[in-house]
């Protein structure tokens, strides 16, 4: 529900559609699988047993064991990875191409690459003109155009610009043998009879000069990159346009894609802080401890600092299907951090010491978290195998954000009760 916090309308709806499927499976826990266990014949995996400890037993003690005995030393591997972490992170880029969404290989790719590198490039953004009837036979209004475009040939991503200025100055060129356009509105309309019903002008122009637009091929350089050539642009047709008779807009798909996908990747990245401070109210009201709070803060935060310095490490850019994997990975990190947190307080009302409490914790309740992490990870190591680039460091991200979060359950959950979870006077009772 964090999500509605967000500005785009789509996070709005798949965080309240999430929340809904949630709550309906917490319904079906509690109702439909009481009847299937009550149905359900055989017997069932004991859980851990420290007089007859199995394999798995021994390994989640040992787990244990290492951070009740060098819990300081855990807490300062911890702070190393979390600052390598952070700084790896500062080189992740929101950026995405329009054209990459599948393998460099594929055909589809290597022929995009074709078309930006030899021919006219694969985007198209268009600026939409309108004014009077008859005001784009205006010479200002067409020189105005003829000078953008001039503009717009000097970035290096623009390939090729079409605008009924450049038409007309063609044409003026044919008749006369300067491509200078006239001062004359009405020159300018006899030299398009020429031209009016011919392709030329019917992509550009409608029937009264009233409304045309200038597009522009471009190369795929990524959202940043064509953003910058976007805000260069605005600037320039703000110049250029300045004083005439018309309304200029920057439009095109490649324009109003990039800006939602990038809007949509932020505003994940930035719903996370909203989401860490709602659950961190929810926790400290469920707990009544602030101290217990703050605790299962940390193992929860760290996941995604060290999913996020791996995407730089690696050198991911970072789009909406990836940045999502964050928003999921959290709420699977609150739910086995709590899980850990709970048992441990159970058995500190049973009267175990401290460290007793924590090793009985992480014996009873880590083998479940532990076969949800693997099951989750494999479910996301699935899609290292797509096809699309963007899928693969989904998956990866997400495995490795959630064996981050079992790891954190075992060793810096443990340490950090070990030595924050009760009063220093109490620690020992």
């Amino acid at each position: 529900m964090s999500l509605q916090m967000a500005e785009m309308p789509v996070l709005n709806s798949f965080g309240l559609y999430a929340a809904f499927g949630i709550v309906c499976a917490y319904i079906v826990l509690l109702f439909v699988s009481p009847l299937l266990l009550v149905l359900t014949r055989g017997g069932a995996p004991s859980g851990g047993n420290l007089n007859q400890p199995t394999a798995v037993d021994r390994f989640l003690l040992l787990c244990a064991d290492i951070s009740v005995r060098h819990p300081r030393r855990v807490m300062a591997v911890t702070l190393l990875v979390v600052l390598a972490a952070g700084w790896m992170g500062t080189k992740v880029v929101v950026d995405n191409r329009l054209t990459s969404l599948l393998y460099d290989e594929h055909p589809t790719t290597v022929a995009n690459g074709v078309a930006d590198q030899q021919l006219s490039g694969v985007l198209a953004a268009q600026i939409d003109i309108q004014g009077e009837p008859g005001a784009l036979k205006s010479p200002e209004v067409l020189q105005a155009m003829i000078a953008l475009e001039e503009d717009a040939k000097r970035m290096s991503a623009v390939r090729v610009v079409r605008s009924p200025g450049r038409v007309v100055s063609w044409v003026t060129e044919l008749l006369t043998g300067s491509d200078t356009i006239s001062d004359d509105q009405g020159a300018i309309s006899q030299f398009l009879i020429f031209v009016e019903g011919s392709t030329l002008l019917e992509d550009l122009v409608n029937l009264d000069y009233s409304r045309g637009r200038m597009i522009i091929q471009a190369q795929d350089v990524g959202a940043n990159r064509f953003q910058k050539v976007a805000d260069t642009l605005l600037m320039d047709m703000e110049k250029r346009f300045a004083g005439l008779p018309v309304d200029v807009v920057l439009t095109g798909t490649p324009y109003v894609a990039y800006r939602g996908v990038n809007n949509v990747t932020r505003d994940l990245r930035n719903s996370l802080m909203t989401a860490f401070i709602i659950i961190a109210i929810i926790l400290t009201v469920l707990l009544r401890n602030t101290r217990q709070a703050l605790i299962c803060f940390v193992p929860n935060a760290l996941p995604l600092v060290v999913g996020y310095g791996s995407a730089g490490l690696f050198g991911w850019d970072l789009d909406p299907t990836p940045a999502m994997v964050f928003t999921v990975a959290l709420g699977i990190a609150v739910d086995d951090t709590i899980h850990l947190m709970v048992r441990w307080r159970e058995e500190r009302r049973l009267g175990l010491s401290n460290a007793d409490a924590v090793r009985n914790a992480v014996l009873h309740t880590g083998r479940a978290v532990g076969i949800t992490s693997i099951i989750l990870t494999a479910g996301f190591g699935v899609f290292m195998f797509s096809s699309f680039p963007n899928m693969i460091v989904m998956g990866a991200l997400g495995a490795t954000v959630i064996m981050t979060a079992f790891l954190c359950d075992l060793f810096v959950l443990p340490a950090l009760l070990v030595l924050f979870g009760v009063p220093r006077e109490k620690a020992s009772a």
